[in-house]
């Protein structure tokens, strides 16, 4: 075969199958389109499920909760939505480590059970009566006192048996259900603001298995989150919010 006749041939065959060739160009058009709207709806989507994630959320001038020994709403929907996804969490609460003997030192709590719900009614009962401690009191009267501690100073989430605390004498009934607590302070580590995170467990709180580990890292989350959004004003808790 010649050149030439080579070069007709070609020509005939793009020719004859010209069709073809429009068809799939078209279908690579096409495929392109659909591959490019959905890339931008995953990216859309992204974007809301991440619309408040590292956001400033407080405007200029206006005070944060957090130096007022206060958490805010949102931070009370994070300790909600983390500890009942917490299956050995039976409640928790954040306290703050400086209070007088009339002064309820509970922030704010959730509770899994009802026992935990009396306990706080209970604890807040004994402090109004005056029949409570103040923090100064219970730092003298315990060894166990949190405030104080070497994890207060740093932040360090510390677990054990539930007769570290004084749980078991404001409300006897806790130990039905309960096996152990954990605790950790919230930074800033001052003495103005002073708060700590405390979770009431049904698993030993002494154990090191990958259970007590899952209960740290959420307590982890919650320290660092909180921090961020009550005392920086930065959200950094990515969840979607009505």
């Amino acid at each position: 075969m010649t050149e030439t006749q080579a070069s007709v041939d070609s020509k005939n065959f793009f020719e004859r199958n010209t069709m073809l060739v429009f068809g799939l160009g078209v279908a690579f058009l096409v495929i392109a389109l659909i591959l490019g709207a959905l890339l931008l709806g995953a990216h859309e989507l992204q974007l809301q499920t991440l619309s408040r994630y590292d956001k400033q959320t407080n405007a200029e001038g206006v005070d944060l909760p957090g130096p007022k020994n206060k958490i805010s709403k949102r931070s009370q929907l994070q300790i909600d939505t983390l500890l009942a996804e917490s299956p050995h969490v039976l409640g928790g609460w954040i306290a703050k480590l400086s209070y007088n003997k009339t002064e309820s030192p509970v922030v704010y709590y959730w509770a899994r059970v009802p026992i935990i719900d009396e306990t706080m009614r209970l604890y807040k009962e004994m402090q109004e009566s005056g029949k409570g401690y103040s923090s100064d009191e219970l730092n003298k009267a315990s060894a166990q006192s949190l405030r104080n501690s070497e994890e207060a100073k740093t932040g360090l989430i510390k677990c054990g048996p539930l007769e570290v605390t004084n749980l078991p004498k404001i409300a006897p009934r806790i130990v039905d259900l309960a096996r152990g607590v954990c605790r950790a302070t919230l930074p800033p580590f001052d003495q103005d603001v002073n708060l700590a995170l405390v979770v009431v467990i049904d698993i030993p709180g002494d154990g090191t298995g990958p259970d007590i580990q899952s209960i740290r890292r959420t307590m982890l989350q919650l320290q660092i989150d909180i921090f961020n959004r009550d005392y920086q004003g930065r959200e950094t808790w990515a969840r979607p919010t009505n």
